[in-house]
């Protein structure tokens, strides 16, 4: 059963929340929603995505 607040609502890295998630690492996490680790608007969707997800990321 998952966790209701992922690491107990602890701030975590990109990768380390994108692991979590199932994704090899966040530039995965990226791709996967067509977004790119060079474009900054895409790397911040990317970390709206993890903290939708209930991932204390910043």
């Amino acid at each position: 059963m998952p966790e209701a607040v992922p690491f107990n609502g602890a701030r975590v890295n990109t990768n380390k929340a994108a692991q979590h998630a199932g994704y090899n690492n966040f530039k995965h996490l990226l791709e996967s929603y067509g977004l790119r680790i060079w474009e900054i608007d895409d790397v911040e969707e990317g970390k709206a995505i993890l903290r939708g997800m209930g991932y204390n990321v910043d």
